[in-house]
């Protein structure tokens, strides 16, 4: 029962960071197309957010093909399971590349003058910070479930296998 809780755990932070990375893409692109401000940081940190979506949606791809595959991990890791330490890196580089744009858009609240002037502009800043935020605590735990779970795909494998019938192996795909 541990196990599969734990891999609930790593479903719902791959919920999380899915949520959050297409919020992230909404703003940044939303953010591009006004294009109300000049600001070369808030330029800067938008281009940062996006990156960070971007990485995050591919992270996504590869987790969903991990569970696909399901291979099963042992406590010290064996190298044949490709797919699981193609995720593992990919989660440590997300996780990495959310930091960025977290402290980022932190900076530029913190420096930003706008809080006093208009609070909706504040408001409309602090939206990234929340979903850089949410999105880095996700990959932290997406990164550190992967670390301890035995069967971090389990939950996303058992969706596949009900939705399309049964379990894909390795030799399918």
């Amino acid at each position: 029962m541990e196990r599969l809780i734990k891999s609930k755990v790593v479903f719902g932070s791959v919920t999380m960071l899915t949520i959050a990375s297409a919020l992230g893409i909404a703003i940044g692109v939303t953010a591009f197309v006004l294009n109300r401000t000049t600001a070369v940081t808030i330029n800067a940190a938008n281009r940062l957010l996006l990156l960070a979506c971007l990485l995050s949606i591919l992270y996504d791809g590869l987790h969903i093909r991990a569970a696909i595959v399901n291979e099963l991990v042992g406590v010290t890791r064996p190298a044949n399971a490709k797919t699981y330490g193609m995720c593992f890196v990919a989660a440590k580089i997300v996780t990495l590349f959310w930091a960025i744009p977290m402290i980022t858009w932190w900076a530029v609240l913190a420096k930003s003058s706008m809080c006093l002037a208009d609070g909706l502009s504040w408001k409309l800043q602090a939206v990234p910070v929340s979903v850089s935020t949410v999105a880095f605590t996700s990959a932290g735990i997406i990164m550190a479930s992967l670390e301890f779970c035995k069967q971090p795909f389990e939950v996303l494998s058992y969706l596949y296998a009900h939705l399309f019938g049964r379990n894909k192996t390795a030799e399918d795909l």
